[in-house]
């Protein structure tokens, strides 16, 4: 079993950050209940958000098969 990948966040505008590893984009908004804010993830057709209780998605970088290292 490998070790987590650490997430490498690039600011790609206001409140938005990309993972330059994996592609994940994350959002943060001010939640419409209360004074803090919600982050929603996206990552293809996948999405998750705080709302519903979800976590960080795991970093899984891209494979490069033209790479030895395989790194992003």
């Amino acid at each position: 079993m490998t070790a987590a990948t650490r997430h490498r966040w690039a600011e790609v505008g206001s409140h938005r950050k990309r993972c330059g590893a994996c592609d994940l984009l994350a959002i943060r908004r001010p939640n419409p209940y209360g004074r803090q804010w919600w982050t929603e993830w996206t990552r293809g057709e996948q999405s998750w958000n705080t709302l519903q209780g979800d976590k960080t998605p795991p970093c899984q970088p891209e494979q490069h098969p033209d790479r030895e290292d395989n790194q992003p």
